[in-house]
């Protein structure tokens, strides 16, 4: 659509984070297989937003980046390292290495994998990536969220 035609904001209310204001007016549902925004926790799960300007942390590497919102997520799509009774340290361990692969091979198909190391840098103290290699560390960072529902809003906005 043509800028300022709604897009932005369609995919803010899918995803739940268009801040309401009292200015603007909302009427209409949003709703995912039956499953509706009051349900916050499930649709949390469900899905996750890739604004137009990427909101990452300049001293963190692209590998940490990506790690922090593994272990962040609101749960019920991945598995939890302490599940049952008590932790069995073999287990622990198994499962670790299973989330070290799957961060990695995200960062592999993201084309990160050479960078993951590198801090992801600002403008103004922090030498990192390059804008490019920014915005897809946003995309590795909601796929590692692991949400099946990805709102992307303008995604291809500084991609190289």
């Amino acid at each position: 659509g043509a800028p300022g035609s709604g897009k932005s904001t369609l995919l803010k209310m899918i995803a739940q984070t268009l801040h309401k204001s009292k200015d603007h007016r909302q009427t209409g549902t949003v709703s995912i297989t039956g499953v509706s925004p009051a349900r916050n926790i499930i649709w949390s799960n469900l899905v996750a937003y890739i604004d137009q300007i990427d909101r990452l942390h300049p001293y963190l590497t692209v590998f940490e980046t990506c790690e922090f919102a593994w272990r962040c997520r609101s749960g019920g799509t991945h598995r939890r390292i302490f599940q049952g009774d008590g932790p069995d340290v073999d287990d622990m361990i198994a499962k670790l290495d299973d989330e070290l692969t799957v961060i990695n091979k995200i960062l592999e198909a993201m084309g990160l994998a050479r960078v993951k190391d590198t801090f992801v840098g600002d403008q103004e103290n922090v030498r990192g990536i390059s804008g490019g290699e920014k915005k897809r560390v946003t995309v590795a960072e909601m796929l590692c969220v692991g949400s099946p529902i990805i709102c992307c809003d303008e995604i291809s906005t500084g991609l190289d």
